[in-house]
């Protein structure tokens, strides 16, 4: 792996060795200022790399929000990927602000789900449906008269 040595062009001072493919746009971690290349230490040099501390940048997160209310939308910056929340509030107007591309997933899983819906559909005659249930209700009736005599039967 490539090992830059790198200094701010602030303070000469802010010193930082960077592991990696160089990127534009690296900024001095004690000042922000630009960092530009000082040598290519990716074999040890003991006179430039002792005490000299590695690179770490910090990777800031975004993303693009949308109000389910108004409309709004616009890019939310983050410091840590810790601070993310799929739904937040609002600037506009405090109404639900939620992550565009949560809103395009949901919107692509509801498309992707199959409606199924069964109907039956009944063409009776109710009046002999009404016959049939007094018919039934009148043996049930006996049939249970029936039972009880016989348990009666058994217990004398």
């Amino acid at each position: 792996m490539k090992r830059t040595l790198m200094q701010c062009n602030r303070n000469e001072n802010h010193k930082f060795i960077y592991e990696g493919k160089l990127l534009d746009g690296l900024r001095c971690l004690e000042c922000d200022g630009v960092i530009n290349l000082k040598a290519d230490v990716t074999h040890y040099i003991p006179e430039l790399c002792d005490g000299v501390p590695r690179y770490e940048p910090k990777r800031k997160s975004s993303y693009v929000g949308e109000c389910l209310v108004c409309g709004h939308h616009d890019r939310v910056e983050l410091e840590s990927k810790e601070d993310y929340r799929e739904i937040s509030v609002c600037p506009n107007c405090n109404g639900a602000f939620i992550d565009r591309w949560k809103i395009n997933k949901y919107k692509q899983k509801e498309s992707k789900t199959v409606r199924s819906s069964i109907s039956v559909a009944v063409d009776m005659d109710t009046n002999k449906l009404s016959a049939k249930l007094n018919a039934i209700s009148k043996h049930t009736q006996a049939l249970a008269d029936e039972l009880e005599a016989i348990d009666l039967e058994k217990l004398e």
